[in-house]
């Protein structure tokens, strides 16, 4: 055992609960109760970098839970201390002594002796090939002023009565070894982006004022989509187990912010400084699941308006809606020109891909069924669009599996079981590639990403192809680049003629826009996604 900053408490009494029985949210309660008010951010700290992120209002599995009385303590002012089974939390120990660490810098503790404990247990092996060598985190909340950790340390081969064989030490197979190396290697990329702005990812695109189009400058950039889906795989992967820079998704998040709509509610444009584009759904559906993992008391106040269009306005009686957020009952200078660029630019009508999305992040949020009505409706919606061979098209994004993934997604959250996902499963089979990739006509980084994410929300299904997507998993580590990135290839699309071709007079032109960082993103949400079904101790 290695202790920070060693507490005195003699006849010490802790009494354990199962940590099951808990959520952040009640911790923070009995902080409050017991006196405790000012360990608050100390609780906080703890979640984020030992309890991985966890719900606040989730059950806290993998923990102990325990008041320790003791003879210098009130009778009601004890200790409260949490213990977490960091292999539980954790993919290998090196990520656990990296969450520790954290933990540690934000306590503003010392870890003294902690490099000593990991090499005498550790041996000559690396950290990332090991895993259940760190047993428990303890925090022990007294006050702000005397803050304590512990860390329970066990070397391979030594047994204790309270740990099953479970949690004993030893090394993770090899293709879990790979997959981690790939994951930490595209957070590498990926944060590396940050230092220009994601300047890689960004869409640009000129609109001409001759054709229309209004704004100070012909050329804009399309930002928030991006920055939403990299925070998003960046937080799936800490979620995970993985270190990533929290003060770096933090500033992503400060800048997707600043570019929210201040001339019409709604919530985001695709490109934000073009004056005739609406706020769209889809925006506002990877922003909403953003902010509701990273700043839950903002996503309300941020996305609560534009939700409330969306489903209030225009949404129709099948439960589909509209991809553009126009508040109709307020008529202004500014929703004229936005009408008129729908009816002149953008065309209307439901998006299969853009509504999945939406839905799913209305449902992965929803902890007060507020808005079960409309996703029930809308799932229905969405299982009656797949196609015969069981996939889904897009509107906005190239080939079938952004669509299939996002529906996929969509439906086996809602509704676990239906005969629909089995349709998924049969086309995912018929589509993989000789090389055990995905892609039209050869496989692609983005689109085997995208099928094995909607393989994984197959989970539960009786058509699960465990098989498959262990070969797609690898087709992925095969093909993933020295920095830590997959190739670009086409992704988001936009039909610069949508409103001829919606009217029958005109082909569709397309304009593309595909980058490392988006197919890097998708490739490890893909990875973190696949790598907890291939987990020997959770299969």
């Amino acid at each position: 055992t290695t202790e920070i900053y060693p507490l005195s408490l003699h006849d010490a009494l802790p009494i354990y609960y199962g940590g099951g029985q808990f959520t952040v949210i009640g911790l923070h309660d009995v902080l409050d109760r017991i006196h405790r008010s000012d360990c608050h951010e100390m609780l906080d700290a703890f979640g984020r970098f030992v309890l991985r992120s966890a719900p606040p209002d989730a059950a806290l599995d993998s923990t102990l839970v325990s008041p320790v009385i003791a003879e210098p303590l009130a009778p009601d002012e004890p200790v409260l201390k949490v213990d977490a089974a960091l292999p539980r939390f954790f993919p290998d120990d090196q990520a656990a002594s990296e969450g520790v660490r954290s933990l540690a810098s934000a306590l503003s503790l010392d870890l003294p002796s902690f490099d000593l404990a990991l090499q005498a247990v550790s041996g000559d092996g690396p950290l990332t090939e090991s895993r259940s060598l760190l047993q428990y985190c303890s925090i022990d909340f007294v006050s702000a002023n005397v803050q304590r950790i512990a860390l329970y340390v066990r070397p391979v081969g030594v047994e204790t009565p309270h740990l099953s064989a479970r949690v004993t030490p030893g090394s993770k197979p090899a293709l879990l070894c790979s997959i981690d190396q790939t994951i930490r290697s595209a957070i590498a990329f990926l944060e590396g982006q940050r230092v220009d702005g994601y300047a890689e990812a960004t869409h640009r695109m000129t609109f001409p004022h001759w054709a229309g189009f209004g704004g100070d400058t012909e050329r804009h950039e399309g930002r928030v989509f991006h920055l939403a889906l990299v925070g998003n795989a960046l937080f799936e992967a800490a979620s995970a187990g993985f270190q990533i820079d929290w003060r770096g998704l933090e500033s992503d998040v400060d800048t997707i912010v600043e570019l929210r709509c201040r001339d019409t509610p709604g919530g985001w444009r695709y490109f934000p400084t073009l004056p005739d584009l609406p706020p769209d759904v889809d925006d506002l559906a990877e922003v909403y699941r953003l902010l509701c993992r990273v700043r839950p008391n903002q996503a309300r106040a941020l996305c609560g308006e534009g939700i409330g269009l969306v489903l209030n306005h225009a949404s129709a009686s099948d439960g589909s809606f509209e991809s553009w957020i126009v508040d109709r009952d307020r008529p202004s200078e500014t929703t004229r020109r936005l009408e008129e660029g729908i009816a002149r630019f953008w065309g209307s009508g439901p998006d299969d891909e853009v509504i999945a999305n939406f839905l799913d992040a209305l449902g992965a949020e929803d902890r007060t069924s507020e808005f079960t009505e409309a996703i029930q409706r809308g799932t229905q919606y969405i299982v009656s669009r797949q196609n015969r061979e069981g996939s889904w098209p897009a509107t906005w994004y190239w080939g079938d599996y952004y669509g299939t993934f996002a529906s996929t997604r969509l439906i086996a959250r809602a509704w676990a079981g239906h005969p629909a996902l089995g349709r998924v499963a049969r086309f995912l089979a018929d589509t993989v590639n000789a090389d055990e990739g995905w892609g039209d006509p050869e496989s692609t980084p983005i689109d085997t990403a995208l099928a094995l994410l909607a393989a994984t929300s197959l989970r539960s299904s009786l058509a699960f192809d465990r098989g498959l997507l262990r070969r797609g998993t690898c087709w992925l580590l095969a093909n993933q680049a020295t920095n830590g990135s997959w190739q670009a290839t086409p992704f988001i699309r936009m039909d610069t003629n949508r409103v001829l071709t919606q009217a029958g007079r005109a082909a569709p032109t397309f304009a593309s826009h595909g980058s490392r960082s988006l197919g890097t993103a998708f490739g490890l949400r893909a990875l973190c996604a696949t790598r907890t079904v291939l987990d020997d101790r959770d299969s």
